[in-house]
């Protein structure tokens, strides 16, 4: 009698238990939904300019691993574009693509973004997800804040590529939430009159945003043009006193290239009559203000050298120094847009402490050339 009992109890929660399994299985299915493709994206594009805008600059005279290094960047094709998605998406927070109804998603939303990266598979619950943002319209701009460099070229670079261009600056902005995390990004999003006219929202890592017209794109790096138009809107507050027109751009406290050196460089530097500074320790005022009047500009390859979009007026010489084996040529390019007498210098390779080591008899050369 008892085994009867417990054997219908047993049936009863079986099937309790399978059904509850299926609804689980179900609500499961409706959430993760199927793995995000690329949406078509023809009938959105506004605007598109492909092109390899650096090889005229032609061989680099110098050495010839800088010149290899220089010439193989130099080929690759860059792009600029705009896009409008005149229908319902949403922004996800991971890597903040916009992604539509049947969760395919745009990759030009995220400039640069790798085939590894597609959105996480949450668009059915982000459809009820009370943190969700409703925008009616938006500009949406990813890429580019967490880096100084980049938030110049990129992030402020395409704001202002998109609104030279008729896009309305009535329309509020979307970034990341860590972008917030920078003091270069909170001071000129606050501090300076372009952008402190401008609406800007935060975008939090577990904040879906859904939008019915947005607006997205990519402007032409390392030009000119862009440089320019980014340094134009950037309000300097006058020269710090007592600081010399040559500057020596040090690297103190990072962790990946820094000089294994560095006392010894910055001494020779400091006998040729150069300033120690180190950028991400001023604001960004001061930093333009120093860079107006330069006049010779030696550094480690880094953020730092950004600044360089601010010395059009004063069209100084710079030594840019690399470790050995990372040679990128974004300030070579820019010194070549705006005009510089620009040299180059390696260093060692780099060590697995993120240090290398720079001649100090063929440093004291180079700067007593410029």
């Amino acid at each position: 009698m008892i085994f009867s009992v417990m054997k219908k109890i047993w049936g009863k929660m079986c099937i309790w238990s399978n059904l509850v399994c299926s609804h689980y299985l179900y609500a499961a299915k409706r959430i993760f939904v199927k793995t995000a493709v690329t949406a078509p994206v023809d009938s959105y594009l506004i605007q598109c300019t492909k092109c390899r805008p650096f090889t005229e600059y032609g061989y680099y005279e110098g050495d010839s691993k800088i010149a290899l290094s220089f010439d193989k960047y130099s080929s690759y094709e860059q792009t600029e574009y705009i896009y409008n998605i005149t229908e319902s998406t949403l922004i996800e927070p991971q890597y903040g693509f916009v992604v539509t109804e049947n969760h395919t998603y745009f990759k030009e939303s995220v400039p640069y973004c790798d085939d590894s990266m597609t959105p996480p598979p949450f668009v059915l619950k982000a459809r009820r997800d009370r943190k969700k943002i409703y925008l009616n319209e938006a500009i949406s701009i990813r890429y580019g804040w967490n880096n100084y460099w980049h938030f110049y070229n990129d992030a402020i670079g395409t704001l202002i590529f998109l609104h030279n261009h008729g896009i309305s600056k009535e329309i509020p902005i979307v970034i990341p939430e860590q972008a917030l995390q920078c003091h270069y990004v909170r001071e000129v999003l606050n501090n300076h009159e372009y952008f402190k006219k401008l609406t800007f929202i935060s975008q939090s890592s577990n904040q879906w945003i859904e939008c019915n017209n947005i607006w997205f794109g990519k402007v032409l790096p390392n030009t000119k043009d862009n440089v320019l138009n980014v340094s134009q809107l950037i309000d300097s507050f006058g020269t710090p006193s007592g600081l010399n027109k040559k500057l020596f751009l040090t690297r103190r406290g990072r962790n990946n290239r820094t000089l294994s050196n560095l006392d010894c460089i910055e001494s020779i530097a400091k006998t040729y009559g150069f300033s120690i500074v180190d950028t991400a320790q001023l604001d960004v005022a001061v930093q333009k203000a120093m860079f107006e009047s330069a006049q010779v500009i030696v550094g480690l390859h880094g953020a730092g050298l950004a600044n360089l979009i601010f010395s059009n007026g004063s069209n100084p010489k710079v030594l840019e120094i690399f470790p050995g084996k990372f040679i990128p040529p974004h300030y070579y390019w820019l010194s070549r847009e705006l005009g510089y007498d620009y040299r180059a210098m390696l260093g060692s390779d780099l060590n697995k402490a993120g240090e290398f080591s720079l001649d100090e008899n063929t440093f004291t050369e180079e700067i007593k050339k410029l």
